[in-house]
């Protein structure tokens, strides 16, 4: 649940070519505990530099393809309407890649 209401006020739910869940933040221990719970790596530090502002470093996590769908369907049920939206687009883009003829033919019906 923990994961659900983290990734419900931070997290990005897309597809572009394969399903994607991402987070960006500069609070490093929180993505250290989402890392854990989802067996996934964060990277950065990263940083931001725009003339005459300062930027605290930042950190990415991500899980994409099969491993994101799965994450969406186990917390689907935890989200706003908003997210489940977000949710339920990524989830309609890689079912259409998964009946397209020429992701068969590459990857197989098992993928």
């Amino acid at each position: 649940v923990w994961v659900a209401g983290l990734l419900e006020g931070e997290g990005h739910f897309q597809f572009d070519r394969r399903a994607a869940i991402v987070m960006t933040s500069t609070d490093k221990d929180v993505l250290e505990k989402l890392a854990r719970l989802t067996s996934h790596k964060i990277n950065g530090p990263y940083e931001k530099h725009v003339e005459g502002r300062n930027y605290k470093p930042f950190y990415h996590w991500a899980v994409y393809g099969r491993k994101a769908v799965g994450w969406m369907m186990t917390i689907y049920q935890f989200m706003g309407t908003r997210r489940k939206e977000s949710i339920r687009k990524a989830l309609n883009g890689w079912m259409s890649l998964k009946s397209n003829p020429c992701w068969l033919s590459r990857y197989g019906k098992n993928q």
